[in-house]
């Protein structure tokens, strides 16, 4: 008996040369091209109410000055999206907060090297980073602490092989309102308070301690939340501000989290105190009630 079956000049392939040639006209197979594109774009209007409504949410109760941006790591490219060159990742975010811009970051179109590592689009030689950050932006004192800090630091996705978030090679970032898909990151520009609030609508249902990394790059943050699952809090770089003349106000700082802890902080706004739930006032008589103690009094010359 032959090992193998033999050759069938007339044996399908994956697909056929034409689908005419071979599936009745009334075939269910005709039909899935325009079922998938008729769910796909009703699919689709639905996220971006969902989008516009979380945006609206956040602008309104806390009186954003920008939307959120939406940040999403992708096999494709965002077809609205530009695909023209960026200087660097954290000038990119400037364009989409003040131009309502959708970009398309690759390993082709991103010239500063750094964001490329840290948005996990290209690689960086251990020692060009070092170099980097001691020569250069002066933000550790020796070799030896830089490379201890870069070791210890936050990582890009795909670093770690076994790590689930895998490199992409796009990286799309747009207002909220203009994501096509469920982003992975979203990023708050906003001051000390609303930070303040944000933080506190996200850990309103439970949540861990929110990171600072000090000395890092502005792009770190629109990939920790991808490669941990954990938000982070960013002042934006002191290099990254000079460097790139960065317009973004100085009393501004970015919250970057993962979608679903945004997408619950929004859901929390009406139940939380960060939010718009009332507050029960609270004086200094209640809490002493609460302890079953007087209030201490002050008496003149500020002895008790």
């Amino acid at each position: 008996m032959p090992k193998f079956k033999p050759d069938r000049k007339n044996q399908f392939m994956l697909f056929p040369k034409s689908i005419d040639d071979y599936v009745p006209e009334n075939h269910l197979s005709r039909m899935i091209d325009s079922i998938e594109v008729y769910v796909s774009k009703a699919y689709q209007e639905v996220l971006n109410m969902n989008h516009e409504d979380q945006a609206k949410d956040l602008k309104e109760t806390f009186g954003l000055e920008w939307s959120p941006i939406a940040i999403t790591f992708s096999d494709n490219p965002d077809p609205e999206g530009s695909m023209d060159i960026q200087v660097s990742a954290c000038k990119a975010l400037e364009k989409v907060l003040h131009e309502n811009a959708v970009i398309n970051l690759s390993k082709e179109n991103l010239l500063c090297i750094g964001g490329k590592f840290y948005l996990g689009l290209d690689n960086l030689p251990l020692s060009v980073g070092i170099d980097m950050w001691t020569e250069y932006h002066k933000g550790f004192e020796s070799k030896k602490v830089t490379k201890w800090q870069i070791i210890k630091g936050p990582k890009p996705p795909g670093f770690w092989p076994w790590t689930k978030r895998k490199q992409k090679p796009f990286v799309i970032i747009s207002p909220l309102e203009k994501a096509n898909l469920d982003p992975h990151v979203v990023l708050t520009c906003c001051n000390p308070e609303q930070a303040d609030r944000i933080t506190g609508l996200i850990a309103f249902t439970g949540h861990g301690p929110i990171k600072y990394y000090p000395v890092n790059s502005a792009c770190m943050p629109m990939a920790y939340p991808y490669v941990t699952g954990k938000s982070i809090i960013s002042f934006l770089s002191q290099h990254g501000r000079e460097m790139f003349k960065l317009k973004i106000p100085s009393s501004n700082l970015f919250v970057s989290a993962p979608y679903n802890d945004l997408r619950k902080a929004v859901e929390n706004i009406p139940h939380s105190g960060y939010g718009t739930a009332k507050s029960k006032k609270l004086t200094i008589k209640i809490m002493y009630d609460m302890i079953d103690q007087e209030v201490p009094t002050r008496q003149r010359g500020g002895q008790n």
